[in-house]
C-alpha cells in the first residue's frame, strides 16, 4: 500500500506496528485532525523519519507551533528528501533562526524537482545577498531553462546595482508567461527593470530614483500591469 496514511491508518486499527515500514512522503499533507493520533502512534512504534515529519506537518496545519520544529530538528541532516529541508526551514525561520543550511541541503537533494529550489533563491534575495541569489537562479536555470517561474526569479536576482541591466531585459523579451500564470509578477519585474534602466536623477531629498522603487507592489499602476509578458499565442 503506497499511500502512507492509509498504510499508518490500517496498521493502527489493527495495532500492527510492523506494516509501517518507512513512508514515501512525497505529495503527502496530512491535515486532519483524526489523523493526528495514528501519526503520532506511528512516530512511536517506528523509528523512521518519514513518520515523525507527516507527525510534524499534521501538527503544522493546526499552527501547533513551536512543536512541528522540535521534532524535525532532532533528526538532523538523516531525511533524504528535499521537501523535509524545505518544510523545517520554514519551521525554524520563524522560530528567529538561520533556515539557509537546510535550503541548501533541499538544493542538494533536489534532483528533477524545480520547486524546492525556489526557496534558497528567495531567501537569498530577502537578505539582499545578490551573488548568491544570481549564483543559486543561475544554477536552477541551467537544469530548467525554459521554466519562467525561474527565469523571473533569475531577473530579481540581477536587480541590483552591480548588474548588467541590458541582460536583464534581453532575459525578459525571450521569457514568456503564461496569462493569469504570474503575469501580474512579471509586469512588476518589468517595470522595475526598466525603472532601474533609467539615468538615475537626484530629487530634493537626494535619493536616486533607482532607489526610490522596490521591485514588488510599490511599482504601482504600471501601463502594463496584468498584462502577461509574451503570452503563448500573443
Amino acid at each position: 500500500m503506497r499511500n502512507p496514511l492509509l498504510r499508518a491508518w490500517l496498521a493502527y486499527l489493527q495495532k500492527d506496528a510492523s506494516a509501517l515500514g518507512a513512508a514515501d512522503v512525497s505529495l503527502v499533507f496530512p491535515y486532519r485532525l483524526e489523523t493526528l493520533p495514528v501519526l503520532t502512534w506511528a512516530a512511536q512504534q517506528n523509528n523512521h523519519w518519514s513518520w515523525t515529519y507527516l507527525r510534524a506537518l499534521n501538527l503544522w496545519a493546526f499552527d501547533r507551533l513551536p512543536k512541528p520544529e522540535r521534532l524535525l530538528t532532532p533528526l538532523g541532516n538523516t531525511p533524504d528528501a528535499a521537501a523535509f529541508y524545505v518544510s523545517r526551514a520554514h519551521l525554524v525561520e520563524k522560530a528567529g533562526g538561520d533556515p539557509e543550511p537546510d535550503l541548501k541541503r533541499a538544493e542538494t537533494l533536489a534532483g528533477t524537482d524545480r520547486t524546492v529550489r525556489i526557496p534558497l533563491i528567495q531567501h537569498y534575495q530577502k537578505q539582499a545577498r545578490w551573488s548568491d541569489a544570481l549564483a543559486a537562479s543561475a544554477r536552477a536555470r541551467q537544469q530548467f531553462p525554459k521554466d519562467f517561474n525561474l527565469a523571473l526569479l533569475h531577473v530579481r536576482s540581477r536587480c541590483c546595482p552591480s548588474s548588467a541591466r541590458l541582460r536583464r531585459l534581453r532575459l525578459l523579451n525571450v521569457t514568456r508567461v503564461l496569462p493569469q500564470a504570474l503575469a501580474r509578477n512579471a509586469s512588476d519585474v518589468r517595470a522595475g527593470v526598466w525603472l532601474l534602466r533609467w539615468p538615475a536623477t537626484t530629487p530634493a531629498d537626494g535619493q536616486t530614483l533607482t532607489t526610490q522603487f522596490d521591485l514588488g507592489p510599490r511599482v504601482a499602476r504600471a501601463p502594463w500591469r496584468g498584462q502577461a509578458l509574451r503570452p503563448e499565442g500573443g
